[in-house]
């Protein structure tokens, strides 16, 4: 999420550099905004695609994004993969920032024409 909003700038900060010492070295990471998010859709949107995506079992892509649609709607799960192209048995954590902003745009029109799969959330249809 963070990477389609934020540069980020790295360094490691040597263990000797503390008082006491540290036993190990730190790792120092700073974010910073960009002016344009790379995902162009709200912040809301990006967050509930993200959410479902990573709390799919096996964290395989489609089951991710079941978690986006009812359980009688599955159709939907494989015409947004198909939409967004990105191939159904990629494993979530391999996704880049441009095919999961291709997801979140794919979403957004699915909910354009069916303003109900906005509201829908998974944890309360368990």
């Amino acid at each position: 999420l963070k990477d389609s909003a934020c540069d980020r700038e790295c360094a490691v900060l040597s263990g000797s550099s503390f008082v006491p010492p540290a036993a190990v070295d730190v790792g120092l990471v700073r974010l910073v905004p960009l002016k344009e998010p790379i995902i162009q859709q709200p912040f809301d949107l990006i967050e509930k695609v993200i959410n479902c995506l990573f709390n799919g079992r096996q964290k395989v892509l489609t089951n991710g994004v079941k978690n986006l649609f009812p359980y009688h709607r599955e159709e939907l799960v494989m015409k947004l993969v198909n939409f967004a192209d990105v191939d159904p048995t990629t494993r979530i954590i391999q996704l880049t920032v441009d095919e999961v902003g291709r997801i979140c745009h794919v979403y957004e029109e699915l909910c354009a024409e069916e303003p109900e799969l906005r509201r829908y959330n998974f944890r309360l249809d368990r």
